[in-house]
């Protein structure tokens, strides 16, 4: 199940309150049907159908010509999709290259990596409950006193234990490897917004929805997102307050 970041100002965005009700509706299902880097092959007739009114498109694209592009080929390009999911793109990391893959079978990759895109008022959804920053580059760290500087941070344990149960521990100690991973870990947030992943995952490998834990290198990289901590929009909105006031 695909998911997508949203920009929680998009409600006082100028130009996403002059939509009309059923518009908006209209960009929900652009940014919820188009692919991991933006680009919808637009079924119109389909949108219709499942929004359950009839979309001008035409007048949408307009109001929105900012965020919304039309290829050659007719699909629809969401401009700031992948600079909002992904930040920068860099082929040496791993997660990314099959963002960079899709970005040039659309012939969207020189655009997007020169930056054309960015600028732009921000249309994305949002799927995690933390903010919306792309997945973690595991950095090429060396091991030269990466043990020592580590060792002081307690916090790696404390996420350690937290990425496995309480019963799979006894007594387990993290590699060096898993320190680097974790340290990174914490680098991109903090310990507390990293429990409902580890939570999430534990908890659905005790009720046998997943065979098996994530590896860390992995789940620490990318895969942290599909372990998303269930928040109602209102426990959302109460934290963003928080996160802002304690800025």
């Amino acid at each position: 199940m695909g998911k997508r970041f949203v920009d929680t100002e998009i409600w006082e965005k100028e130009w996403f309150m002059n939509l009309e009700t059923q518009e908006k509706l209209a960009m929900i299902w652009i940014l919820t049907k188009c692919d991991n880097v933006g680009v919808l092959n637009h079924n119109k007739v389909l949108a219709d159908i499942l929004i359950g009114t009839k979309i001008n498109w035409d007048d949408l694209q307009k109001k929105c010509s900012k965020n919304i592009e039309i290829l050659d080929n007719g699909k629809w390009w969401v401009k700031d999709f992948v600079d909002f999911h992904w930040g920068e793109l860099k082929e040496t990391s791993a997660p990314y290259r099959s963002y960079i893959k899709l970005l040039k079978k659309h012939n969207l990759y020189e655009r997007v990596s020169k930056g054309y895109a960015k600028g732009i008022d921000r249309v994305s959804i949002d799927y995690t409950s933390t903010s919306h920053s792309p997945p973690i580059p595991l950095n090429k760290r060396t091991n030269k006193n990466i043990s020592k500087d580590i060792s002081k941070n307690t916090n790696t344990i404390k996420l350690y234990k937290y990425y496995y149960s309480k019963d799979e521990l006894n007594g387990k100690a993290p590699t060096l490897n898993e320190r680097k991973y974790l340290q990174e870990a914490l680098d991109y947030q903090d310990l507390e917004e990293w429990k409902p992943y580890c939570d999430e995952m534990n908890k659905q490998l005790r009720e046998g929805r997943i065979e098996n834990r994530v590896p860390m290198k992995f789940f620490f990289g990318d895969r942290f997102h599909q372990f998303e901590p269930k928040e109602d929009v209102f426990a959302r909105a109460a934290r963003k307050v928080k996160e802002r006031r304690d800025k």
